[in-house]
């Protein structure tokens, strides 16, 4: 069985990432959110509450983090990916739910965005405790997504 190594996030991770970032990974950067995929990813790292970086060996697979306000109530997570994570499905998909308890004892409400026809990303989220809404445009390009959202447990 291939593990999954999360530790905390570095600038390095970024730019790491950044080049081998899987390719719909760079599009939903670039065309749901009109943005540079390597400035996004640095400004999710520079605005996180939390962030890790998964390693499947010693290649990055992803990174993950929570963004929001400093007060509030619900945090937005983001995962972006390379394609070493396919190496280790299950292990991620581990680490992601850690992640995300860890989240639910900051914010009580998470919410991500995921592009619509992208099952494998649709698919690791529900394994994870995502429930979504139904497809909408969103941003520039109008690309349809599905709102993401997990409650913390009363």
């Amino acid at each position: 069985m291939t593990r999954v190594i999360a530790l905390p996030s570095r600038i390095e991770d970024v730019y790491a990432l950044a080049k081998t970032m899987r390719a719909r990974d760079a599009e939903e950067a670039r065309i749901g959110f009109g943005a540079d995929p390597k400035a996004l990813l640095r400004d999710c790292f520079k605005q996180s509450i939390l962030r890790q970086t998964y390693f499947v060996g010693d290649e990055i697979a992803a990174m993950v983090g929570m963004a929001g306000p400093l007060i509030g109530e619900i945090g937005y997570p983001y995962l972006i990916t390379s394609p070493a994570i396919a190496r280790a499905p299950l292990a991620a998909v581990r680490e992601a739910r850690k992640a995300v308890a860890r989240m639910l004892q900051i914010r009580e409400i998470l919410v991500a965005m995921a592009p619509a026809d992208w099952p494998d990303s649709l698919r690791f989220l529900e394994m994870v405790g995502f429930i979504f809404d139904e497809p909408e445009p969103m941003g520039k390009n109008q690309m349809m997504f599905r709102r993401c959202t997990m409650q913390r447990a009363a």
